[in-house]
């Protein structure tokens, strides 16, 4: 069985998006319109309804991608000067979860993200018992790779020392704990490191761990080579 990950590639599919504001940023700034869309996440299921993209050029060196689909909304902001993407906010149609549009959109972001040379992806990832559950990047963005900052580390450190836990990928490794912090865990900004090696391990182990269980992804060498 084989399930394409980004269908932004299939000119066809891309041809249907809803391109909104569209200015193309300076001359030495020269991504296509497709490379802006992959680097907000591309296009993990040609089957909507509606798929519109806006493009805000806030400065030559910072822009901000908005996506509003059929089965998605986030925000992205392209930092030019520290080579970084932030994601700002990202939120699946609730009846459209568990079907792994997410990591379909974070490996397509990853691919484009080294292609253009980015250094890393920036996130703030909300919920935990601050937050009702509907709001749950806490726990899901866990299981990817990203390392905490050092304030959000320090706290980490302080509260789940107790069982053994240095770090959120130590975390994400051990089922039981992984539930107890879905329950106990609290908000943290961190970041995914694009060319680092471990990182890029961590992630494919967990994608493999994906497949199988019978969720088809690409493996592709521009993401984890």
């Amino acid at each position: 069985m084989y399930i394409k990950t980004n269908y932004s590639d299939i000119p066809e599919v891309f041809a249907r998006v809803n391109i909104i504001n569209y200015r193309l940023p300076p001359p030495n700034i020269p991504f296509l319109k497709v490379e802006l869309l992959n680097l907000a996440g591309g296009i993990p299921d040609e089957n909507f309804d509606h798929f519109n993209f806006r493009i805000n050029v806030v400065s030559p060196q910072v822009f901000e991608l908005k996506v509003d689909s059929s089965y998605h909304i986030l925000t992205r902001t392209v930092d030019l000067i520290e080579m970084e993407i932030n994601n700002d906010s990202f939120i699946v149609n609730e009846e459209l979860r568990g079907r792994g549009l997410g990591t379909k959109i974070l490996l397509n972001q990853i691919r484009e993200a080294k292609r253009l040379n980015f250094l890393k992806l920036i996130i703030y990832a909300i919920g935990g018992h601050e937050y009702s559950e509907e709001f749950n990047g806490y726990s899901h963005w866990a299981k990817y790779g990203y390392e905490m900052f050092p304030y959000d580390q320090d706290r980490f450190e302080k509260e789940w020392s107790r069982y053994g836990l240095s770090t959120l990928r130590e975390l994400a490794q051990n089922p039981s704990y992984y539930k107890l912090w879905e329950v106990e865990g609290f908000s943290w900004s961190g970041m995914f490191k694009l060319n680092d090696p471990i990182t890029l391990s961590f992630l494919k182990e967990y994608i493999q761990s994906l497949i199988d269980k019978g969720f088809i992804y690409e493996l592709w060498p521009e993401v984890f080579g």
